[in-house]
């Protein structure tokens, strides 16, 4: 019977000794999750991604982080110059197709090669399944198609709207684009 007693103690007193460790434990595992240290995060305005603080541009979509000033928080419809809300698909005064870029989101036509505003290339769709790639890409991020423009008689690159192929001189309106 005093054995059992002793057992007991003894279970008692090893058990207070883990437990100001396990306490210890708990503590430091508490001040590394305390939500005072969590870092600062952007949120993208595009695609509502959470971003690093010090980021300049959206990791999942690309689109840039930094703060827009409140004159470019509206942006003028490419066909009637009506000033879009923000949110908007269409344009309220003549129903345009926002076709935003992706850069600046500017409101351009939808057959436009580049940004009226800041000149980059804007997405186009892939010949071959109308994926949507971005204005620097040479092949199509779905299924892997050149979407580079060549020369029918040579196979020299060409840009979109040239008239004439700059290493062959072949006429390019004439069916000479590949």
């Amino acid at each position: 019977m005093q054995s059992d007693i002793m057992g007991a103690g003894l279970g008692m007193g090893m058990g207070v000794g883990l437990g100001g460790s396990f306490s210890s434990e708990m503590s430091q595992m508490s001040k590394v999750m305390s939500t005072k240290e969590t870092p600062a995060v952007h949120i993208c305005k595009h695609c509502h991604h959470p971003n690093q603080e010090n980021s300049s541009f959206c990791s999942k979509c690309g689109n840039s982080l930094a703060e827009q000033s409140a004159a470019a928080a509206t942006i003028d419809c490419n066909n009637c110059g009506h000033g879009l809300p923000k949110g908007t698909k269409f344009c309220p005064n003549c129903g345009d197709k926002y076709h935003a870029c992706p850069s600046c989101g500017a409101d351009n036509a939808e057959s436009a090669l580049e940004c009226i505003q800041c000149h980059q290339p804007m997405p186009s769709p892939c010949p071959n399944c109308n994926h949507m790639n971005s204005g620097h890409t040479k092949f199509c991020g779905n299924c892997g198609t050149s979407l580079s423009l060549k020369c029918s008689r040579c196979q020299h690159e060409v840009k979109p709207g040239q008239k004439f192929c700059l290493d062959c001189g072949n006429n390019l309106q004439e069916g000479g684009q590949a």
